[in-house]
């Protein structure tokens, strides 16, 4: 889903790996790093959060987003089941 919105003076686009909706609102979004690091850095949350901003300044209800960086071996980029893990547990977390 891709995402645009003005901040400040600036208009942002930017495509999230997933955002988890419920009830119409946005709870999670999801970014996928396929790397042998098991730390995200700090550009990783930076894109996450700007992701927040754009669906805020699109109009969403941001108040209960949060964010989740899934760092994951590269072996696992062709997994077709990870992603649909990751948010059975997210979900059933909450």
């Amino acid at each position: 889903m891709p995402l645009v919105a003005r901040h400040r003076d600036i208009i942002i686009a930017g495509i999230p790996d997933s955002v988890l909706f419920e009830r119409g609102l946005p709870k999670v979004v999801f970014e996928y790093k396929f790397t042998k690091s098991r730390k995200p850095f700090a550009d990783h949350h930076v894109q996450a959060r700007t992701y927040g901003i754009l669906l805020r300044n699109m109009g969403f209800d941001t108040n209960n987003l949060f964010y989740a960086i899934i760092m994951a071996d590269p072996q696992a980029k062709d997994d077709k089941a990870l992603k649909q893990r990751v948010i059975e547990t997210v979900v059933s977390k909450n």
